[in-house]
């Protein structure tokens, strides 16, 4: 007789916010850890000497702020979204949507997609950026402003090293990890929370592409990377496996961490990964947007045909 899982029968609504619940803790305690997982990489001796961290042009520093990236994604996002699973399911590696293999041809086409989309992608990042709230919101807006740039700089000071240890140490942190541990969690747990609460796949998908954008503290960047939750979540609905969104996810990610190390080498035109920004470039905003439609079309009509039962032949 098999025995339910604990939360197997609660409504999608308490299932939320156990997995807020979940989130918060986690938050809360992983982000000491990772702390703690950045001062030795640092040198850092003790807690007054924290204020260390904020130094983005000591390399030992950046060193151990990618070491406290990677014990804070994993615990903010991968920890409570298992823990969740263990919960909710007797399943967990089905309710992650980890159990189907990935189609590596379904993979290579998103992939495609996910590089079509620069140009519409960087279109709407820079139409984004020209945000300006009314003056009665103007704390608010500085406040926006100030996150992105702090964002910004961080970010930054993880691409300036010129390595090759340097890229796939960025590759690892930037792309590969957060890949997962995001997709795990929005995709993997979250928008099917979502999904059952609102009792629409759609409804589901886009509020959970809205709070995936919120979860990043990048207004100026907010619209871009909530249409890329929309694609991500679609394309998982459709294909049933969560690798193929993180594989996506990667694409999108690693691409702007390999652009930008070429960049600095020379190795390809400056500003390549601003396509689509310029007044001419109209036409690399329109190509990216069709290639889009047709790759989704098509995706969709591939995982359609997928799901439906062979015919059985006659005797």
């Amino acid at each position: 007789m098999n025995t339910l899982a604990p939360l197997e029968k609660n409504s999608p609504a308490s299932q939320f916010f156990i997995l807020m619940g979940l989130f918060l803790v986690c938050l809360v305690v992983f982000s000491v850890l990772a702390i703690i997982a950045a001062m030795p990489f640092a040198h850092i001796s003790g807690i007054n000497d924290i204020g260390k961290l904020s130094n983005y042009g000591d390399p030992d520093v950046v060193m151990g702020l990618k070491m406290a990236q990677v014990v804070s994604a994993v615990g903010s996002f991968i920890v409570p979204a298992f823990l969740f699973s263990v919960l909710a399911s007797r399943s967990k590696l089905e309710y992650l949507g980890l159990k189907i293999p990935p189609n590596f041809g379904a993979m290579l086409l998103v992939g495609i997609i996910m590089l079509a989309a620069m140009p519409f992608i960087n279109w709407m990042a820079d139409l984004n950026s020209r945000l300006v709230l009314p003056a009665s919101l103007s704390g608010l807006e500085h406040w926006m402003k100030d996150s992105e740039a702090k964002a910004g700089a961080l970010v930054q000071a993880f691409l300036n090293d010129k390595s090759i240890h340097g890229l796939f140490l960025n590759l690892f942190v930037i792309a590969f990890l957060a890949a997962v541990s995001e997709e795990i969690f929005f995709r993997g747990v979250l928008q099917k929370i979502l999904i059952a609460w609102t009792k629409s796949t759609h409804s589901g998908i886009w509020i959970a592409a809205i709070v995936f954008s919120a979860f990043h503290f990048e207004f100026y960047g907010f619209v871009p990377r909530m249409m890329m939750g929309v694609f991500l979540g679609y394309i998982y609905v459709w294909s049933k496996s969560i690798w193929i969104p993180m594989f996506a996810h990667f694409v999108n990610n690693g691409m702007d961490v390999l652009l930008t190390f070429l960049e600095q080498r020379n190795k390809v035109p400056k500003n390549i990964d601003q396509l689509g920004t310029a007044t001419n470039d109209w036409w690399q905003v329109v190509a990216s947007v069709l290639l889009i439609g047709v790759g989704t079309f098509v995706f969709y009509k591939w995982m359609k045909k997928k799901e439906k039962p062979e015919s059985i032949p006659l005797t």
